[in-house]
């Protein structure tokens, strides 16, 4: 039991497992791609973060070939800033 000075972290105890989204991440990249192509500085920004988060280990690529061991692969869908 927390005391007067703490809260507990707002999390759910039980949390259902995500679905498997590739289609629905596949049809927002083919979207950011489309986005990203009339626009050319954007394009070049989008990829200088990209390359940032990268080598810092915010982001990676995923392993198509890879044990998926709980549930489902679910990817996050991103977006440049407009």
């Amino acid at each position: 039991m927390a005391d007067m000075n703490e809260v507990s972290l707002p999390w759910k105890e039980y949390q259902p497992l995500l679905t498997e989204n590739y289609k629905v991440a596949v049809s927002c990249l083919n979207c950011v791609l489309k986005c990203l192509r009339r626009n050319p500085e954007l394009f070049t920004e989008y990829n200088r973060i990209e390359d940032k988060q990268s080598s810092k280990g915010i982001i990676s690529e995923v392993d198509p070939c890879a044990e998926v061991k709980v549930g489902h692969l679910h990817y996050l869908p991103h977006h440049p800033r407009r």
